[in-house]
């Protein structure tokens, strides 16, 4: 069973998308609100998938801790926002981004970017942790 980290500071969002998910039988291992406690979790967790929200409260946004994590391990990430204006799309291209979900968002497109995210990754290789 694939497994998921979900990194959203709304927990009704996040509730909802651990709902969708496991309904379609991936495993969501973990629930977080900021970015250094996504960056620890992933570490820790090693899952094959982070769904990233882009604007996270405090002082690491999910764009800064998508680029940690893509140096210390190799989960596919999918980013979510509501906000896709230039300058956050730019800075999500600078990221080894495996897709996009656009808030509000719909089964179909979730799990049309989920499946397709888990399918890249798995051509390039198994996840491993790096120090």
């Amino acid at each position: 069973m694939r497994t998921i980290i979900i990194v959203e500071d709304e927990m009704l969002i996040a509730r909802d998308l651990k709902r969708r998910l496991e309904q379609w039988n991936y495993r969501v291992v973990d629930m977080v609100r900021t970015g250094f406690d996504a960056v620890s979790k992933v570490i820790e967790k090693g899952p094959d998938l982070v769904l990233m929200d882009v604007h996270l409260k405090g002082d690491m946004d999910g764009i800064e801790a998508s680029s940690i994590i893509s140096r210390k391990c190799d989960a596919s990430i999918v980013h979510v926002t509501a906000n896709a204006d230039d300058a956050t799309m730019e800075r999500i291209h600078g990221t080894r981004s495996h897709g996009l979900i656009i808030k509000p968002f719909c089964d179909a497109e979730i799990l049309t970017v989920v499946e397709r995210a888990l399918l890249l990754r798995g051509m390039e290789g198994s996840s491993t942790i790096t120090s």
